[in-house]
């Protein structure tokens, strides 16, 4: 069922596949860049998960 199931939802072209990579990595390196900048963002993130403010 799984089979039938994958291959029906996942009907993506090498190009959509290609730039969706390109669109994420592109984002994770922003996101990645402001996190090494900006660590008292990155702290008060991990304090949001954690339950402080």
């Amino acid at each position: 069922m799984q089979l039938k199931e994958n291959k029906t939802t996942t009907k993506l072209t090498k190009q959509d596949l290609q730039k969706i990579v390109g669109g994420t990595n592109f984002i994770n390196c922003a996101y990645i860049n402001s996190f090494y900048h900006n660590r008292d963002f990155l702290t008060s993130i991990a304090n949001k998960i954690r339950g402080r403010r």
